[in-house]
Parts: C-alpha cells; sequence; structure tokens
C-alpha cells in the first residue's frame, strides 16, 4: 500500500510514492488509522478503509498542508496541496498526468501571479506557463510560453511572449504562436471552473493580463 505526499514525524515517515514506515518499519493497510492517531497528531484518514478515501495532513493541527485520494484500488489519483498563507488550493495534479496546475503562494500571489500548466495526452507533454512581472519594478518582465515534447523528449514547439512593466509585447520566433494562444485561452476556460476558481481564477490583475496578451497574440496570428 501506498501513500504520497505526506510526511509526519520522525516515527511516521512517507516520502512521494513511497511505502508507508511506521518507526522504520513497513506498514499494512490493518491498523493505520490508528498508527497514525498515535503517531501523528496532525494527520487523519477519513475512513478505515483507505480505498476510495481521501488522506489528509494538518500543519501544526491547524490549516490543511495536503489531501491525498485513492480510488477503490487503494491507488492515488489526485494530490492536492495548499497555501499557508489564505488556506487555499495551490497545486493539484492527477496521477494519469492529464493535470498539474499549480500557481506561486504568499503575498506574491496579489502582486505578480504566476501559474503554471501541464499534462500529459498521447504521445506529447505540454508546459504551459503564465507569469506577470512586477509592475513596481520598471525592469521586470513577465512571461507566456509554451513548450511541447514529444514521446523522445524532444521539443517541437517552443514558443514565448514577453510582457514588460510598462505593459510592451515582445516575441522572437512568430513559430507556435498560434499553439500559444490556443493553449492560452485553454488556460482561461479551465480557471474559472467551479473547482479552481476561486484559488486559481480569482486574481483580476492575472486575468486582465491573460485577456490582454491573448488579444495581442490573435492579432499576430490573424495577420499570418
Amino acid at each position: 500500500m501506498k501513500i504520497s505526499g505526506i510526511s509526519y514525524n520522525s516515527a511516521i515517515r512517507c516520502n512521494f510514492g513511497a511505502d508507508l514506515h511506521i518507526n522504520g518499519k513497513k506498514a499494512s493497510v490493518t491498523g493505520l488509522k490508528k498508527l497514525i492517531k498515535e503517531n501523528a497528531k496532525d494527520a487523519f484518514i477519513n475512513s478505515d478503509d483507505i480505498s476510495d478515501k481521501r488522506v489528509t495532513y494538518y500543519s501544526h493541527g491547524k490549516r490543511i498542508a495536503s489531501e491525498t485520494e485513492y480510488d477503490k484500488s487503494g491507488k492515488w489519483y489526485k494530490q492536492t496541496w495548499y497555501d499557508y498563507n489564505d488556506g487555499k488550493p495551490n497545486w493539484v495534479r492527477f496521477a494519469d498526468g492529464t493535470l498539474n496546475l499549480s500557481r506561486n503562494g504568499g503575498k506574491e500571489w496579489k502582486k505578480m501571479p504566476k501559474v503554471e500548466f501541464n499534462k500529459e495526452t498521447g504521445n506529447k507533454t505540454l508546459r504551459l506557463h503564465a507569469a506577470l512581472p512586477d509592475y513596481d519594478d520598471k525592469n521586470s518582465v513577465g512571461a507566456y510560453s509554451l513548450q511541447i515534447f514529444d514521446k523522445n523528449g524532444d521539443r517541437f514547439i517552443n514558443s514565448c511572449v514577453y510582457l514588460t512593466a510598462d505593459k510592451q509585447y515582445c516575441y522572437y520566433f512568430d513559430k507556435g504562436l498560434k499553439e500559444l494562444q490556443n493553449e492560452l485561452e485553454k488556460l482561461k476556460v479551465l480557471l474559472l471552473e467551479d473547482d479552481y476558481k476561486d484559488s486559481f481564477g480569482a486574481s483580476r490583475l492575472f486575468n486582465k493580463n491573460l485577456e490582454d496578451v491573448i488579444k495581442f497574440l490573435s492579432g499576430i496570428n490573424n495577420k499570418a
């Protein structure tokens, strides 16, 4: 049995994808809830049965730090990490690689929001990055970039639009800008879905800049 994304005290130790160990010995499903209760007061299992359930870890006994959800076979399929400052999700990923969404936490989220999205579909791996500049720093530069790799790890799409603090856009190559626009439009829709809009789609600053760069890319791509 495996538990991912949870760390307890020295008595209980669990690393990403590693088997659960209690006091240096591999643990079984039997008595797991009791062992966690005895050895890690900040963590709990929502049910006596690990299958089709959720394991939650609390930081300092108060805020939820992370959650791991399991299917009926006992395999994890979703992990969520929470921002310590606002208590909202700042990283969500699925085991099948179809969604890996994260944002920068802390105070910077309000001032310089950044969102990263990765996914695996078929023989392709997609990496999308959207970061705003620091508008208090005229030399700061943000970036909207897209990279797509084939099954061999070779990159065949690599496009980027840079955004300066004085609202100027620049790019070096026009190849891949249409794909970048398409993926940013998909990201815009994703961030407004019910599961993500409260934490990933809640920044007006980020949303406004995302709309602006999509319009900028649309103007370039429509001329091509």
